[in-house]
């Protein structure tokens, strides 16, 4: 859209809405008894050696990939 010389844009200012009274307290609820974990700390373990095991086989085979391609287009 073009506005000439002299031509004003006026904008309505935007009012907020006020909070209501759930939002305006600022008490943060926290439950009477604290849980146990649900995940065991051996299967912790296991997940992260799984993860490693899997970055590892992906390490050696973006090397593998880059020496035979090395060999490919040097040798």
């Amino acid at each position: 859209m073009f506005f000439g010389a002299g031509t004003k844009l006026f904008v309505e200012p935007q009012t907020t809405p006020k909070p209501t009274e759930s939002e305006n307290t600022t008490e943060i609820q926290v439950p009477a008894t604290c849980y146990e974990p649900q995940v065991q700390p051996g299967k912790v373990n296991m997940m992260s050696l799984s993860v490693l095991g899997l970055r590892m086989l992906f390490a050696k085979s973006v090397a593998v990939n880059f020496l035979f391609t090395a060999k490919l287009f040097f040798f």
